[in-house]
């Protein structure tokens, strides 16, 4: 591959992080944490544990004012602007974020359209999810699990837009973020044997009006040691390669 990126596969998920260098992202999870994770999250648990749901309104999920916060702050607007995109989102074309009244278009159900559900305050349906630094890290209308009602009928199952909040463990004493929930081997660790800390949202999902193809960095192909045009490769290309353990100088 030649150049920094190649194309990769269609997304329709963008995904907004705490760590993003830019004050109106910070404002967002500063308001998140007060609005949306004080609320319902029970902090100082070994696992992610959210108080009930109110089911005295009709329904039995969370609603929150996460699409309410993103339009008070101007968050989408601001992040599908050409240059903060290019600086937060450098391997994605340009991109709509699903807002408030939008209706996506079902991936694997062409004749079905999707939009978020919300309640008489305008706050929308949402889910929380811990996740970890290089996990798979699931997310969009199809991340709920299926249930009783999606047995009998999987075209409904994730049939509505869903903000997802991913949520980190961090050490009560030091701040210092606990990675527990599986070994290093990926197999879930017993909940018993977990620590205790504090949970806040380090990332939040998003649906995309589209879906666009985020770009991957490209990797270099090297030929293998008994290849003629091994002999062309420099000192650094030949360590890359593999064929030597370390170079200290680089030809030209």
């Amino acid at each position: 591959m030649t150049g920094r990126y190649r194309r990769g596969a269609p997304t329709n998920l963008i995904r907004v992080r705490r760590d993003m260098d830019d004050p109106l992202v910070t404002k967002f999870f500063e308001r998140i944490d007060s609005e949306v994770v004080k609320p319902h999250i029970i902090q100082g648990s070994k696992i992610l544990s959210a108080k009930r749901s109110n089911s005295s309104k009709g329904f039995r999920f969370r609603t929150g004012p996460l699409l309410r916060i993103a339009e008070e702050v101007g968050l989408f607007d601001h992040l599908e602007r050409r240059e903060i995109r290019k600086k937060l989102f450098p391997t994605y074309p340009a991109f709509k974020i699903a807002r408030i009244d939008d209706e996506v278009i079902h991936s694997k159900y062409p004749d079905q359209k999707l939009s978020y559900f919300l309640d008489e305050h305008g706050n929308c349906r949402f889910t929380f999810r811990e996740w970890a630094e290089g996990s798979s890290n699931h997310g969009g209308v199809r991340s709920r699990g299926y249930g009783g009602r999606d047995a009998r009928d999987r075209r409904r199952a994730g049939d509505t837009l869903e903000p997802q909040v991913n949520m980190r463990k961090y050490d009560l004493n030091t701040n210092e973020v606990i990675d527990d929930k599986r070994d290093s081997d990926g197999n879930s660790i017993h909940r018993g044997d977990r620590k205790e800390g504090n949970w806040r949202a380090d990332m939040v999902t998003l649906p995309l009006v589209d879906s666009v193809r985020e770009l991957q960095s490209g990797d270099a192909t090297y030929p293998i040691e008994r290849s003629p045009y091994s002999r062309l490769l420099n000192t650094g290309e030949q360590h890359a390669a593999g064929y030597i353990e370390s170079c200290s100088t680089t030809d030209s």
